[in-house]
């Protein structure tokens, strides 16, 4: 069974720290966490219909969504950046891989 992905609607208002972008997998839920408030603007249909896209061209063909900021000045305070960005990024998808793909490991005979 593979990875489902919720879009949100365009004109969908996401609040700082709540799901921006739920993920279901084999009954378990994780989501991609919104870093700051705003209203989705704009959704890119692309990575939709090629699964690959988004993790091989994320800054190009692959962009998901356009969230101009309602409350930046605040939100900026609580953003990840500089060298602490790479070790959130990593444990991030770490916890996003480990819900959405299967463990390894010796399967029954």
């Amino acid at each position: 069974m593979g990875a489902e992905i919720r879009p949100p609607l365009i004109g969908e208002e996401i609040p700082y720290g709540q799901a921006a972008l739920p993920l279901f997998c084999q009954g378990t839920k994780a989501a991609v966490l919104a870093p700051l408030d705003g209203i989705i603007q704009a959704m890119n249909p692309k990575p939709w219909q090629y699964r690959g896209l988004t993790p091989d061209d994320p800054y190009g063909a692959g962009w998901l969504m356009v969230v101009p900021a309602t409350n930046l000045k605040s939100d900026l305070k609580n953003l990840v950046s500089g060298e602490g960005n790479g070790p959130w990024r990593e444990e991030e998808h770490l916890r996003l891989l480990a819900i959405v793909e299967p463990p390894v490991g010796a399967s029954p005979p």
